[in-house]
């Protein structure tokens, strides 16, 4: 029964992430849900970013980043991160900078 259960999962969630590509007749929740997921997995995998405290939202394709980081260069390394994602059309990067003292 629980091989039946993880294939049903699996299924499932290859379905969702289907809807990002193949969305049929226009924008849907999932779209969006897919899209911040595939931000966040390319700062999960990047050594610098995966270190950073960042908020991911998206809305229509618009992916918007909120936090805090130490340099400019971290704050555009997330924006091209997340430009680099399937399904981003536009980036919203409200990151603030300080540098640590």
């Amino acid at each position: 029964m629980g091989g039946i259960r993880k294939l049903v999962g699996v299924v499932f969630a290859a379905s969702l992430a289907g809807c990002a590509h193949y969305p049929l007749g226009g924008k849907t929740a999932y779209d969006d849900a897919a899209v911040t997921t595939a931000v966040k997995a390319r700062f999960a995998l990047d050594p610098v970013a995966s270190a950073m405290n960042l908020a991911v939202s998206t809305n229509g394709g618009k992916v918007h980043l909120v936090g805090v980081v130490d340099s400019r260069e971290q704050s555009d390394r997330a924006a091209r991160l997340a430009r680099s994602a399937p399904g981003v059309k536009v980036v919203d990067n409200q990151i603030s900078i300080q540098p640590r003292s």
